[in-house]
């Protein structure tokens, strides 16, 4: 955790992304960690990431709820990852990172 990753970007990432483009963000959450999303952030092991609400969700023309993820664990071989920003389009919106997607750190 804590450290910045590049990885392609899938169909999942699309608008924001196009499909291969290079994504940094910073992984928050490894496999066997606790996440959960909803409108008030989102936590990480029962701890609320600061500015981690989904606020994207408005230019995304959805629901705030749309986003929400009851507390699940980050299963093995993948990643949780996010942005600096409140405003970025991270895991929050399309899901865990594959590790093998990641290019370099």
């Amino acid at each position: 955790p804590g450290q910045l990753v590049a990885f392609a970007a899938t169909e999942a990432m699309v608008p924001y992304f196009t499909v291969g483009q290079t994504v940094i963000k910073r992984v928050v959450g490894v496999a066997g960690d606790r996440v959960a999303v909803d409108a008030a952030g989102t936590s990480i092991n029962g701890v609320v990431r600061p500015n981690s609400d989904p606020a994207l969700a408005t230019t995304l023309q959805q629901p705030v709820t749309t986003f929400d993820r009851a507390e699940f664990e980050v299963p093995p071989g993948h990643l949780w990852v996010m942005g600096d920003t409140r405003d970025s389009f991270d895991g929050r919106y399309w899901g865990t990172l594959p590790i093998e997607q990641v290019q370099g750190r």
